[in-house]
Order: C-alpha cells, then sequence, then structure tokens
C-alpha cells in the first residue's frame, strides 16, 4: 500500500549453415542477404530507458465547488468515564488548529486557524455498540435540548468513540476496516442547515508508541479531511478525480499510513509548560504533487529523497473480461538504492494483478499484467503498493482499474 524484474528480450534466430568442398570451383552462397525463408525480425518487446526522476503525473485535489472551514471551531464529544481523556484532546486540538502542522499543510486549500472549543460529555453511559445511523438522532437531540451548542458554518462535532464500543458503518466494522470517518447531518428535522461530525476511534496497533498517538492520527486525518471537505454528501469540496473516490480520494486518504512526530511545549492552565510529543498523519499537498520532484505528503521528512513506484497509466479503464500490461516505474529524486513494493493484496471480483511484489531500482520499468474476469461487475478497484527502500522510508501508491 511486487514482482521480480523481468524484461521480455528480443528473440535471436541463429541459423547455421553446413559446408562441403567446393566443386567444379561453385560459387560460394553470398551472407551478405538472409535466406527468404527468415521472415521478418522478431518484434522488440522489452521497455524503453526512463530517468530515474520518469513518473507519470500525480493526483490533484479538486474543488467540487463547495465552502472549506477557513476557521473551524471543534468541540469534542466524550461518553461518561472519558472526561480525562477528552482533556486531553482538547490540550491536543488547542496545539494542532494553530500549528504550523495544520495551517502550513492546508492553507493551499485556503484553510486557516481553528479554534479548539471544548469538551461535551454526553449524560450517559457508554454504549456497546454505535452505528453511524444512531449519529445524527442522537446530534439532533442534543442540539434541541442545548448539550451542543447551536452551530454555525464552522463548527464541527468530534467523537472519540470509548474503547470498548464496537462502532459500525454500513455493515462494516471499526478498527477491521476503518479507524474514523466524518460525515454530515441535518441540525434539525427538514432543516436545509448541515453540520459536519467527526467519528474518532480507539483502536489497538494505530499510531506511534501510545495508545493516544493512535487517537491522535487518526484526529488529524479526519479533522483535516473535514476542513477541506466538510459536506462530502450535499456540497464536496476537494477530493480526487471522481474516478477514485470510491477508494477515498481526500487529503488524508491519499497519503493514509505516513504519520510524523511533532515534539512541542504547551502553555496549560495553571500558567507553566509542559513537553508533549504529538502523532499526526501527513497530508496531501497538491503543490507538491503538481512540482512533481518532492513528497506530496507533508510535512516531508526532512533529509529522505523522494521516492515512489508508480502505476502508468494511473487510472485505468479496462471491460471485463479483458486484460492488458501497465508499467511499474519506480523513480526516486536522490539514490535510495534498492525499491521493494508489494501489493496490499487483490483487487477482488476476479481482478488478478500480477507479479505482487517485487525489488527494483529508480529507473527500471515493469510489465504488471491485469486481468479482469468476464463476471466482473462494473466499478472501480483499487490497487494499493506499499514501498519501502533500502536506505529508509517508505511510500505508497494508489490508483484505480475502472471496470466497465
Amino acid at each position: 500500500m511486487r514482482r521480480s524484474l523481468s524484461r521480455l528480450l528480443p528473440l535471436l534466430s541463429l541459423v547455421v549453415f553446413g559446408c562441403s568442398p567446393a566443386a567444379n570451383n561453385t560459387v560460394a552462397m553470398d551472407m551478405t542477404a538472409p535466406p527468404v525463408d527468415m521472415g521478418p525480425p522478431a518484434p522488440d518487446l522489452s521497455f524503453p530507458s526512463r530517468a530515474p526522476t520518469d513518473h507519470p503525473p500525480l493526483l490533484q485535489m479538486a474543488n467540487g465547488g463547495g465552502p472549506v472551514m477557513k476557521s473551524m471551531e471543534v468541540s469534542t464529544v466524550v461518553w461518561q468515564g472519558d472526561e480525562a481523556l477528552g482533556e486531553q484532546v482538547q490540550t491536543f486540538l488547542e496545539w494542532m488548529m494553530t500549528s504550523t502542522y495544520y495551517t502550513g499543510s492546508l492553507a493551499e486549500y485556503g484553510v486557516g486557524p481553528g479554534q479548539a472549543m471544548g469538551v461535551i460529555v454526553l449524560p450517559v453511559a457508554k454504549p456497546a455498540t454505535l452505528d453511524d445511523s444512531a449519529i445524527s438522532p442522537l446530534i439532533k437531540g442534543y442540539i434541541a435540548d442545548h448539550t451542543f451548542p447551536a452551530p454555525n458554518a464552522n463548527t464541527v462535532f468530534s467523537f472519540i468513540v470509548p474503547a470498548t464500543t464496537q462502532s459500525t458503518l454500513y455493515g462494516s466494522n471499526g478498527c477491521s476496516d476503518y479507524g474514523g470517518y466524518h460525515a454530515e447531518t441535518r441540525v434539525a428535522t427538514g432543516s436545509n442547515q448541515f453540520v459536519p461530525y467527526a467519528i474518532n476511534l480507539q483502536c489497538k496497533g494505530f499510531g506511534g508508541n501510545t495508545p493516544f498517538d493512535g487517537i491522535t492520527e487518526v484526529l488529524s486525518h479526519e479533522i483535516a479531511e473535514t476542513a477541506t471537505d466538510g459536506h462530502p454528501y450535499t456540497d464536496t469540496a476537494y477530493s480526487a478525480d471522481p474516478s477514485m473516490a470510491p477508494l477515498g480520494g481526500e487529503v488524508g486518504d491519499l497519503c493514509v499510513g505516513l504519520s510524523t512526530t511533532f515534539n512541542v511545549t504547551q502553555d496549560v492552565a495553571d500558567g507553566g509548560a509542559t513537553p508533549e510529543s504529538y502523532y499526526v498523519t501527513r497530508l496531501y499537498s497538491n503543490k507538491a504533487a503538481a512540482a512533481g520532484n518532492s513528497d506530496p505528503c507533508v510535512p516531508a521528512p526532512a533529509g529522505d529523497p523522494y521516492f515512489d513506484v508508480a502505476v502508468d497509466p494511473i487510472d485505468i479503464t479496462l471491460p471485463a473480461g479483458q486484460s492488458m500490461t501497465a508499467k511499474l516505474e519506480p523513480y526516486a529524486f536522490g539514490d535510495v538504492g534498492v525499491i521493494k513494493w508489494a501489493l496490499e493484496g487483490q483487487p477482488g471480483q476476479g481482478i488478478t494483478v500480477s507479479p505482487e511484489s517485487g525489488q527494483v531500482k529508480a529507473g527500471d520499468t515493469v510489465g504488471l499484467t491485469i486481468n479482469v474476469a468476464a463476471k466482473t461487475q462494473s466499478g472501480t478497484y483499487p490497487i494499493f503498493l506499499y514501498v519501502d527502500s533500502q536506505k529508509g522510508g517508505s511510500n505508497q501508491w494508489m490508483s484505480a482499474i475502472n471496470v466497465q
């Protein structure tokens, strides 16, 4: 989120002529012209050479016309028993919403500093399960009874789901299928005003070194996507090419799994200061992607040359029952040594991609065979590559197969 490199070499025909002593001074055959039965030369099936920095154009986020949240106001919502966690999240958001991480990464999309508005503790016990269908009536009810503040155009309600609660969404299960998501709902039945909300889970194995790292990784992802696409169902703002949207195409999705740590010193309520280390997701930059010579997931690690393994074409259209050969194009802007790549599983639905993993160097080209079974339903299917370099660092590549 990998195949041996094999180039198909042109076929070489070798014809051996037997000679016997010339009799009667017979003139020898003229070998400058090929025998008529050799036929045309075999086609050259090898890939042309490529510069190590050459790659197909990277994805661009496009604004569908919807608003961005220039000055987001985030309220953290927790259940009874998670008050201390809520305050820890509030402290994190106080840093993040005005940090160079948040404003520096999202300024190109029109997003400015935001505010952490405090913690709201729901007056109920932690639920055993929480389906997304329950979130909309919950928000409407708590706005109506003033547990939640009356929302404005900048309001976001960010829920920290208890660790003991099983989250579900359209039949999928939290922590196995997703770590969080953002959506929107009407502020009241029949209203034309919609308020964004974010659902953030506490999943084991997420984040860096601590459970709280997992929360901040999910939070930073969902809050950034809400800022740049707060109304994904009613008034879409920034997302990737619509054909890629089913794969997840917002500023956090395109860099999922690529995170970084910020070491900061924060002022606290008692007037002192405390050092903190915050683990956050990196975010997709249109500017860096358009430049094409630096890491599009920002903030990029300092001192590490950018590299990846591209699929060309990035957006593949193929009828059911057919196959094609795409190209894998590893590239790098510096010496990263051997690059390892691997598919994050097959696309499914009768689609197979081969090879599945490999080792390459920048400038190589590898054939990637894509087979679509006749039974495959039309739709968009993902190709995710995980990429690691010999000299450190990791990246990923996302492409789509559009089956007609």
